[in-house]
């Protein structure tokens, strides 16, 4: 019991609360993300949602928020790297043209599922007639699931992958936030969402040193091939660290004995087995210790994994000082795995 609810908090609800709040402002007339469902509500969400709370503004009196860089605008959570725009968008080849209209439509883009992704770098506006001497701009430039430590995703439309053309979203101080508000502008203006494009994604993460957890934050925006748009959100708050509070330290013994007690188990079904031989194996309930033997080492494996994925993320971000490219997803997938 300890060890399967020692992992959870009932913080968690509370800061997914706040967060939903924060960033798809349910019941809101103009803001509210789950009332997306054009591409101008989309970006006009992104302009007056999206990018004022990622950042913390200026205090009530007009004064700098000094020291408050990485925080987000609620200043009690602050952001574990930088968060991304990323676009997953389907080939044009993806489904077949009617031949009685082929001679006025030369191309078709289906649904955007992890098959018919479209993977290839464009110039601006997705011209694709790239030579040597072309500039890829970043937002024009396809990043795989292995650059981006991406995982596929099933949205309420679609299964896709963990690719795609990437929009980092960055500041250096909080004047920025008015430039990242221009850029949201201009990839609207240049048509950086057309009718090939199948889900933006919003991808980020936080963490609240007050309640010790992190959150995992994917908002989608997912476009239909025939128009129209499905907004859709996970925001999974995750506990990684534990072992620095008095609670920690009991679930560090449990977690301790579950170990030794699963090595004691082994032997004893080792040494049972030699003695009888092949009838060991004929008994069914022999067959069902060995089945939890193996499945409590998959649990003692993959929580060693987590525990080593949890020290890569903290040491990026101490390296770069919370300005590096952090994707928390693959914690997140680890943590829900067992617990």
């Amino acid at each position: 019991m300890i060890l399967s609810y020692g992992n959870r908090d009932p913080n968690s609800f509370f800061i997914r609360e706040a967060l939903i709040n924060g960033f798809i402002k349910p019941g809101d007339l103009w803001n509210d993300f789950n009332n997306v469902n054009t591409e101008v509500r989309f970006w006009n969400w992104t302009r007056h949602s999206l990018i004022p709370e990622l950042f913390a503004m200026e205090w009530y009196n007009g004064r700098p928020p000094l020291g408050l860089r990485l925080y987000l605008d609620d200043r009690n959570n602050f952001k574990i790297g930088y968060p991304v725009l990323r676009q997953v968008r389907a080939r044009t080849d993806s489904c077949t043209v009617p031949y009685q209209v082929e001679n006025i439509i030369d191309e078709c883009a289906g649904f955007g599922n992890v098959i018919n992704e479209d993977d290839r770098f464009y110039k601006k506006f997705w011209h694709s007639n790239l030579t040597m001497s072309s500039r890829v701009p970043p937002e024009y430039k396809y990043m795989t699931a292995k650059d981006l430590n991406g995982f596929p995703f099933w949205g309420q439309l679609d299964w896709y992958g963990g690719g795609g053309y990437i929009v980092p979203l960055v500041t250096k101080r909080y004047t920025d936030g008015a430039k990242l508000i221009s850029k949201m502008d201009h990839l609207e203006k240049t048509g950086w969402i057309d009718k090939d494009t199948r889900a933006v994604f919003v991808e980020f993460g936080t963490y609240n040193p007050q309640v010790n957890l992190f959150v995992v934050l994917t908002i989608v925006a997912e476009f239909l091939p025939g128009g129209g748009v499905v907004p859709y959100y996970h925001i999974d708050p995750i506990k990684l660290l534990h072992y620095h509070t008095g609670s920690g330290l009991l679930i560090l013994l449990c977690q301790i004995g579950f170990i030794l007690f699963t090595i004691y188990y082994t032997i004893c079904a080792f040494v049972s087995a030699c003695k009888q031989g092949k009838k060991y194996f004929k008994e069914y309930w022999n067959i069902a210790e060995i089945a939890n033997i193996l499945a409590a080492y998959s649990i003692i494996g993959v929580e060693i994994y987590k525990m080593i994925i949890t020290q890569q993320i903290l040491a990026i971000f101490t390296k770069t000082e919370g300005t590096g490219y952090i994707n928390l997803l693959e914690a997140m997938l680890l943590d829900e795995a067992f617990c």
